[in-house]
């Protein structure tokens, strides 16, 4: 089948750009359910590069303002187009009655993110389906999905672990932001950018990985490397950090380990750790491996570095992948 095509039916998918992309490791990135297409929206507003976007929902009203390259429908009969009404086991049959459409989205892809903000209904219910196929299809399968917040209520957070224990079950690596955690990063701030910001943790999610593989750098890690931490990792942590001045490289990994995103809240106890580094044009090869001499010491470490946006301050920013114990 030709890369970039569904195979879906004309009225439920549409592909909106043909275009090469970057290196020759074929990444996806699928947005399941409103959260997840609000965090490829995200992706496709600041410009994630090296990777098709793809946007999988019950709701065409959401779909209708996607901004993913490629949009899937599901349960057009079963919903009427208009979701699932927080019910997974409606999204779950969905997504098996597009069983073989999903398999042609997912054909020849190396890698794949599925994205979701669990305890509604399409993202809980159709992302262990869709990570199921990409699993079986032999593709390295990574989900980061975002915990409600405690004030959406018990019935949501009951959803969110269903469907966390589907996931599980179904993907090599399974990153969870426990979005409660996001406001001890951003504290009062208004209801509307808290969630924005579970968006944005996300995007600098799967840009932390996929960029190591799909863009050449200073230091560079290919697929092979990524699946040897990844493949049946089961949870893993994610920490972020940034730093300026002489110490930018130990004040970011410092900030990256220590990340109030890890659930234990520290990567203590890891036994192997991904490391992206991204910097501006005065980082030196010196400081860029310096920062993981002390974390080399305790832990097996593969270390990358993926090309920089323009930042107008030379700065550091340290994603940080540990496997959970």
């Amino acid at each position: 089948m030709e890369r970039g095509s569904s195979g879906a039916r004309a009225s439920s998918s549409r592909i909106r750009s043909e275009d090469e992309r970057a290196g020759l490791v074929k990444v996806m990135v699928i947005g399941v359910g409103n959260g997840g297409v609000n965090a490829v929206n995200e992706m496709a507003q600041t410009g994630l590069s090296g990777v098709r976007l793809v946007a999988v929902d019950t709701d065409a009203q959401v779909l209708a303002r996607s901004k993913a390259e490629q949009v899937l429908q599901l349960g057009e009969e079963l919903t009427g187009g208009r979701g699932t009404g927080g019910r997974p086991e409606i999204a779950q049959r969905a997504a098996l009655e597009r069983k073989e459409e999903l398999g042609d989205l997912l054909e020849g892809l190396d890698m794949v993110f599925l994205t979701a903000g669990l305890g509604g209904g399409t993202g809980t219910g159709a992302g262990p389906v869709i990570a199921g196929l990409a699993k079986a299809a032999g593709v390295l399968t990574i989900a980061i999905v975002t915990k409600p917040f405690s004030f959406e209520g018990q019935g949501r957070m009951e959803r969110a672990k269903r469907g966390l224990e589907g996931l599980e079950k179904n993907v090599d690596a399974l990153i969870v932001i426990p979005n409660d955690r996001l406001l001890e990063i951003a504290a009062g701030v208004p209801l509307t950018e808290a969630f924005k910001l579970a968006d944005e943790i996300l995007r600098r999610g799967v840009q932390g990985l996929s960029d190591l593989v799909t863009f050449p750098g200073m230091i560079n890690l290919n697929l092979s490397d990524v699946e040897a931490v990844l493949r049946g990792a089961g949870r893993v942590m994610i920490g972020m950090g940034e730093g300026k001045g002489e110490r930018k490289v130990r004040q970011a990994l410092e900030e990256a380990v220590q990340s109030p995103l890890l659930e234990q809240g520290s990567i203590r106890g890891a036994t192997k750790v991904i490391i992206n580094i991204t910097g501006g044009e005065d980082l030196s090869l010196r400081e860029a491996t310096e920062g993981a001499i002390d974390l080399e010491s305790l832990m097996e470490v593969l270390f990358g570095e993926s090309p920089p946006p323009s930042f107008e301050e030379a700065k550091l920013v340290v994603r940080v992948f540990p496997p959970m114990l």
